[in-house]
């Protein structure tokens, strides 16, 4: 998804984007994301994934916000890819988009991208040149 395709799918989705502030910005040591093993997991980063960074979208007053985080792992796509596909097929959870995999369940949402790309939102930190994959992990909180 491109940076003004974020936008889109935003508005898409009936937020009305009125600012943003970063949250949770590091590129130093952070915390590893864990195995998803279960449908309630299914939008989770892949295991052994670092999370890059993260923002919190406000909303117009009385509007959804939107939290999301960028995760980088040296994990190839097509892998984080087909681990993602065969979960979704077991929990009846449509799968869409090419080439990037992109998941939606309930508020949340994750997309897969090739790291070397810019196909995808940033919030100020890259990857590194040994990540092979960036997930993008989001939330709509009402």
């Amino acid at each position: 998804m491109s940076r003004i395709g974020l936008a889109g799918a935003l508005l898409a989705a009936g937020v009305a984007v009125a600012g943003c502030r970063s949250q949770g910005r590091s590129n130093g040591p952070a915390p590893e994301a864990s195995l998803a093993a279960s449908c309630d997991d299914l939008t989770a980063p892949p295991p052994g994934a670092v999370r890059l960074c993260g923002q919190h979208v406000t909303g117009a007053p009385g509007q959804p916000h939107i939290e999301w985080s960028l995760w980088a792992t040296r994990e190839r796509r097509a892998d984080v890819e087909g681990r993602y596909r065969k979960l979704a097929a077991t929990c009846r959870v449509e799968v869409t988009g090419e080439p990037a995999l992109s998941i939606a369940r309930g508020d949340r949402r994750l997309s897969a991208h090739d790291a070397s790309r810019s196909d995808y939102p940033t919030c100020g930190v890259a990857p590194s040149p040994e990540h092979a994959t960036v997930v993008v992990a989001s939330t709509l909180v009402h």
